[in-house]
Parts: structure tokens; C-alpha cells; sequence
């Protein structure tokens, strides 16, 4: 079978761990293997090291922040390929300061037009939430006129949550859109989930996260961990400072950044893992899949939750804002928990997802 290739366009390339990066490599990992769909990157806002990553894949940079760059790195990109189409990965803020990349809009524009090449977007963000007057309300206009834009350049698009996939459908654009939460990025591990895991819980998120859940949710979590008879926490990720070494009656180990493959590892053997959002939906979360991918049950700490996509408190993750006699950690069944976010997460695995975006390339290959 001839190799096709997919261009993906994308705010960064580093070697340092990103969502929307990792996101992208994992997925054009899975789509070289498994559907002979090679990936050639053209990174909108390089660093000296996006060149060369050795990790497979060729990086084609824009050299200024300008359409006309863009554009020109676009058809630099297609020399001597055969194109199946483009992705954009729609992140605002990665390409624009105010989270508006309207000039990245018209170079899509102008190298469509004159290339015929369909494009897929993955919506990974839509806009900030904002009201009244002043800067936010501005730059939540402009990332919506923005947004409609690449909608209406696109011939198919993802998004990872059904609230999202709502809004874009309600533009009414003929763009068809479809809602699949995202993959893990740190690997998706075959466990058995009949075997009881340690009693140990993880926190793996970023320094901010961390502050959060050690700090205004650390009362609820010394009761869980004393509630749930956990005995030892895996803090997982760069931290200003380190966490204390005690929370109620659990040891904290702190790990520091990790490998995926030791992330891995430890997820393996934990029973809870434990995030703090606010609005953001769970379905978009890459710790909450990490979790889910590895048969560990989320404890989400958040007063204010965005579930929905088939989560559902008390089945698939513990909401940690509405534990109470009823949804004690004594009465969480936790292989039956485990089982069923591991469940929830099977149908968008990393390969189940590349299998359907790999049909869609195809087919917008054959209409194109």
C-alpha cells in the first residue's frame, strides 16, 4: 500500500511534554503503524529544537508568524508527497497571544483554495467563558469569530466534549462535527481489574493543579485517604516545592517529572487518582484519561463540575465535592469503579481513535 501522508498543523513541537503536542505525535505514531498514514508537522511557533526531535517525524517550521510564512511552509510541506489532507489542531492561545489566530485562518484559506487539500480541525478549545465589558469580553468575541472561521474552512472536525460539539454544531455550518473525548498520553495500560490494587492514590497534574489540591482541598483529601484506608500518595509532576511528606495517614513520595513509561508504571499500581478542574470539561482532560487508561478511579476536586459524555458521579469517577454518608469511600465498590471508567474510555482509546480519523482521511481523500 502506497504511504499517504497527513499534514498536522500545530502551535509547538518540543521535547518537553504538552498536550496538544503529545496529542498530535501520539496520534500520527498510531496512524504511521497500524494505517500507513505518514505525518509531516508544520509548526506554527518553533524553537530551535522543533527541527529535530528524533522522534520519527519530519517538522516543517514557519519562520515568522505571518500568512504569508505559513502558507509557504504549508507547500514547502507538500513536495514530493502525497497529501491526504490536513488536521489543524485548534488551540487559540498556542498561536496567538490573545487566543484569536485570524491570520493563520486566511493563510488556511488562501493554501486550501489554491491546493484543494481537505482539512480536518480538532477543536481542542473554543473560547474563554466572559462577561460584561472590558479586555475578556473582547478577546471572547475575537476567539469566537476565530473559531467559526476554521469551522467553516474545515471539512470535518473533532472535539473531545459534547458541550463543545453543541456549540459548533449550533453555527450552523455544513461541517459535520463529532465529540470524542481525548486519549491518554501516557500510555494505555492491559491490566486485570479483578486484582486489588495498593492502597496507594496518585496526584499527577502541574504545579498549579497541585497547589489546589493540597491546599484548599487538602482537608478533603486527608478524610478520603483516612476514609479509603490509603496508605501512600505518588505525587507526580514538577512542583515549586515539594508537598509535605504526610497527609492524614498517607506518606506522599514525590516523583518529580516523569517519563511516560514510569507514569505508567506508578498508575499501575494506584487505586485513586485524584485532579482539580473548574468548568473545564472532564472529556478534554488528559489526566482524567491518563487515569481512566489505566483502570484508576478519578477523585475530581471541584465545586463547580463539567461531567457529562457518559461520566457519570458516583459510577465512573467520586466527585469529591458531594462525598457523604451515601458516597463515603466505604461504600465505593472500587473494582467495579475502576472497571467501569476503564469502560467508559475503551471506545476512544489511542486506537480506536486513530481507526476512525484514518476512515474519515480517506474518505475526504476520495470527495476531495
Amino acid at each position: 500500500m502506497a504511504v499517504r501522508t497527513l499534514l498536522q498543523i500545530l502551535p509547538y513541537r518540543s521535547r518537553q511534554s504538552d498536550g496538544v503536542g503529545d496529542y498530535a505525535r501520539l496520534l500520527a505514531t498510531q496512524l504511521r503503524d497500524a494505517h500507513d498514514i505518514d505525518t509531516i508537522f508544520v509548526v506554527v511557533r518553533p524553537d530551535a529544537s522543533t527541527p529535530d526531535l528524533g522522534d520519527g517525524f519530519t517538522s516543517v517550521c514557519v519562520t515568522q508568524n505571518r500568512t504569508d510564512a505559513i502558507i509557504a511552509a504549508l507547500n514547502k510541506a507538500t513536495v514530493g508527497r502525497d497529501i491526504a489532507g490536513a488536521m489543524l489542531h485548534m488551540s487559540g492561545y498556542g498561536y496567538s497571544r490573545i487566543g484569536a489566530p485570524l491570520h493563520l485562518a486566511r493563510a488556511l484559506a488562501a493554501w486550501k483554495a489554491a491546493s484543494g487539500t481537505p482539512i480536518i480541525s480538532i477543536f481542542h478549545e473554543l473560547f474563554i467563558e466572559a462577561s460584561g465589558l472590558g479586555r475578556r469580553k473582547l478577546y471572547q468575541k475575537l476567539q469566537q469569530i476565530s473559531v467559526r472561521r476554521f469551522l467553516t474552512l474545515s471539512d470535518a472536525a473533532l472535539t473531545p466534549a459534547s458541550a463543545y460539539r453543541d456549540w459548533l454544531m449550533a453555527q450552523n455550518l455544513p461541517c459535520p462535527v463529532t465529540a470524542i473525548p481525548v486519549f491518554s498520553n501516557v500510555g494505555e495500560a492491559n491490566v486485570d481489574l479483578s486484582v486489588a490494587r495498593p492502597s496507594r492514590l496518585a496526584i499527577f497534574c502541574r504545579a498549579d493543579m497541585a497547589a489546589e489540591i493540597y491546599g484548599p482541598w487538602h482537608a478533603v483529601l486527608a478524610q478520603f485517604c483516612s476514609d479509603a484506608g490509603i496508605t501512600h500518595i505518588d505525587d507526580i509532576g514538577s512542583r515549586h516545592q515539594p508537598p509535605a511528606e504526610q497527609i492524614g495517614p498517607a506518606t506522599i513520595t514525590s516523583h518529580g517529572r516523569l517519563p511516560a513509561e514510569a507514569i505508567s508504571a506508578l498508575l499501575i499500581n494506584a487505586r485513586f487518582g485524584m485532579l482539580a478542574y473548574q468548568h473545564m470539561p472532564l472529556a478534554k482532560s488528559t489526566l482524567f484519561a491518563a487515569y481512566a487508561a489505566h483502570g484508576v478511579i478519578p477523585l475530581c476536586a471541584s465545586t463547580t463540575l463539567a461531567a457529562g459524555d457518559g461520566l457519570v458521579a458516583g459510577d465512573n469517577f467520586v466527585h469529591m465535592a458531594e462525598m457523604d454518608a451515601r458516597h463515603s469511600p466505604s461504600k465505593i465498590d472500587a473494582k467495579a469503579a475502576a472497571a467501569a471508567v476503564r469502560a467508559w474510555y475503551a471506545p476512544h482509546a489511542l486506537p480506536q481513535q486513530a481507526t476512525a480519523i484514518a476512515t474519515q482521511i480517506s474518505q475526504l481523500a476520495v470527495r476531495a
